[in-house]
């Protein structure tokens, strides 16, 4: 004859903040116990249930709900990580570009940099940083060159 796991009384919720933000948890005697003897007989850990999802199933409401609360717990602890900003890595083809100025633009195509400057904006792959700052990439701003020659 087995024993049962004896129920839990639902956990009580308390505020705590995270990154500013006010977030709800449910207090879990058994996930602060440091000893084994305190947690609950019968209830699978989390890494079981992702093992087999099958196991769900049979579990009693009351190991089903610590459970969830485990759950919970371990989702808020992961919120300020899965909101923090996520830098951006650079590709290999951003690493390869190599930008231009008009006038070097103009020496390496043998173009005029007015005429350059005049077409800018039909130009693909051209950055306009401010009013008097442009920079084209080099290998698109030639692939176009190639279509549209310069009149002398």
């Amino acid at each position: 004859m087995t024993a049962e796991p004896e129920e839990l009384a639902p956990a009580p919720v308390i505020a705590r903040q995270v990154v500013g933000r006010a977030s709800f948890a449910p207090r879990l005697p058994e996930l602060q116990a440091t000893d084994a003897s305190r947690r609950l007989a019968g209830v699978p850990a989390l890494d079981e249930i992702a093992r087999e999802p099958g196991k769900a199933a049979t579990l009693t409401p009351g190991a089903a709900r610590t459970l969830h609360a485990r759950c919970v717990v371990v989702l808020t602890a992961l919120l300020p990580a899965l909101s923090a900003p996520v830098p951006v890595e650079s590709t290999a083809r951003d690493q390869e570009r190599k930008w231009l100025r008009p006038r070097e633009a103009s020496t390496r195509f043998n173009v005029p940099k007015r005429w350059l400057l005049a077409h800018a904006a039909e130009i693909p792959g051209t950055q306009r940083l401010s009013r008097k700052t442009i920079l084209f990439e080099e290998a698109r701003l030639e692939r176009w060159l190639e279509r549209h020659k310069p009149r002398s």
